[in-house]
């Protein structure tokens, strides 16, 4: 259990295993669970192979008698009825499944209700506020200074503020906005967050280590909003 909990041991795919499946296979095993496809991102991924099935069952036009039979017999294959079976059984429990999703989330201002769109994922999945350890590969907090897993010292307080304000700027180019600002307690000076003394008053702005706190608090508002 403690390899599989370090990340040491996990499931490994053969090597006659389709690309496709492979491809949808790899995120899904990934240690962090940042990295993880949510279950709306497999089903785009599922509906884009069930779109290329319909193309290739589409009626080809007339070729030369030549390479006529080859096409045909290529298309008899995927016709059978066994495919086309299994087929629209996947696809009608894809369209249930976007029915249901539908009906329960909700989506935030100037974002996209298109199943298909980066925009209409959950806000949390948009900015992660994990950081990895480097000695373990564990998945931590951003305000934890530790490791959960094997202890260790993770990055330093002001490099998890800078890297999670560049996943809020690039959240925001995908419709996901977030204040990340301050405002002086003793002028109510607006200032942005990297900056440590307000050049009204010369009062001192929270540290970083609230900063982070303050961060992490209005996305996790946003996301629940």
């Amino acid at each position: 259990m403690d390899q599989v909990r370090l990340g040491n041991l996990r499931p490994t795919m053969s090597v006659n295993c389709p690309l496709w499946l492979r491809h949808l296979a790899e995120p899904c095993l990934s240690f962090d669970p940042t990295q993880r496809p949510s279950a709306q991102m497999l089903v785009t991924s599922l509906q884009k192979l069930l779109g290329r099935s319909e193309e290739a069952l589409a009626p080809e036009p007339e070729t030369e008698p030549s390479t006529r039979k080859t096409r045909s017999t290529a298309v008899a294959y995927i016709s059978t009825p066994e495919n086309l079976q299994g087929s629209d059984k996947l696809r009608s429990r894809t369209s249930s499944t976007l029915s249901s999703d539908s009906t329960t989330s909700s989506v935030t201002p100037g974002t996209s209700t298109g199943s298909t769109t980066y925009s209409s994922w959950s806000n949390s999945m948009l900015v992660s506020t994990r950081v990895v350890c480097q000695l373990c590969r564990a998945s931590n907090s951003l305000l934890e200074s530790h490791c959960e897993a094997c202890a260790g010292s993770l990055a330093p307080v002001a490099s998890k503020l800078k890297v999670l304000l560049k996943r809020l700027a690039v959240a925001k180019k995908n419709g996901f906005e977030i204040d990340t600002g301050l405002v002086c307690v003793c002028c109510e000076t607006h200032h942005s967050m990297t900056v440590t003394i307000c050049d009204e008053c010369d009062d001192e702005l929270p540290d970083d280590q609230e900063k982070l706190r303050i961060l992490l608090l209005r996305i996790e508002q946003a996301a629940n909003a």
